[in-house]
């Protein structure tokens, strides 16, 4: 049973690890929160890609921080007007979901910290009999907090994703990022982080941009040639 026991588990985060991953497009990034709640930039300079699209690996300890996606350009595009906005928007996400965080947060713990522990003590089938009734607990909290505000989701997505976390637990910590991912940013992931994010990481994304840069342009210039050549 220890095996069978230990391998629910490690399936159990797998699932949720997989949610917390997202392929996006090559001028697309991710703007994450931090601990302190500011903005950071993720681009990576050399990408995973699958079918010309790029993974990106949100951090799973982290569920109560949100995760913005954001088109970006070599040349950071300055739409003033637009940065602020979006500025605006993200403070604004920030007051509202404190709840949303506390969901996040306890059914982490619930799931991946509490069940462990207690399987390796009591076994499994206790341990479902108790993490259960705080699962249900917390999907009830969150359709009281999204009652009072959606968030701009319509009734219906709250309701099928109550519905997917009561088949699939495992996707309730994943709530703040589904919810940000959803967000849109009009404004350029660059310019915004040059904007408002956090000086000492700059050099590391500009080095990414010119990287970055780099490829898309030696891959237009590879499609242009192969065309000419027909």
């Amino acid at each position: 049973m220890i095996i069978s026991d230990s391998a629910f588990w490690f399936l159990a985060f797998a699932l949720y690890l997989i949610d917390n991953m997202k392929l996006i497009d090559r001028q697309e990034m991710f703007l994450v929160e931090s601990m302190a709640l500011r903005i950071e930039p993720r681009l990576t300079q050399i990408p995973f890609e699958i079918r010309g699209r790029c993974l990106a690996i949100l951090n799973p300890f982290v569920p109560f921080l949100m995760a913005f996606m954001a088109k970006w350009s070599g040349d950071g595009g300055k739409d003033f007007r637009a940065l602020r906005r979006d500025r605006r928007l993200i403070l604004r996400l920030q007051k509202r979901v404190f709840q949303l965080r506390v969901i996040a947060a306890l059914s982490f713990a619930n799931l991946f910290v509490a069940g462990p522990i207690l399987t390796s003590r009591i076994g499994l089938a206790s341990t479902l009999l108790k993490i259960g009734p705080v699962h249900l607990s917390l999907l009830l909290l969150l359709g009281f907090a999204v009652m009072r505000d959606a968030f701009g989701l319509s009734a219906r997505y709250w309701a099928l994703f109550i519905i997917e976390c009561l088949i699939c637990p495992m996707y309730l910590p994943t709530l703040l990022k589904r919810l940000s991912w959803r967000t849109v940013l009009e404004s350029d992931g660059v310019a915004f982080a040059k904007r408002y994010g956090p000086v000492n990481l700059l050099p590391d994304l500009q080095s990414a941009v010119e990287v970055r840069t780099t490829e898309l342009l030696a891959g237009c210039e590879a499609v242009d040639e192969s065309q000419d050549s027909k």
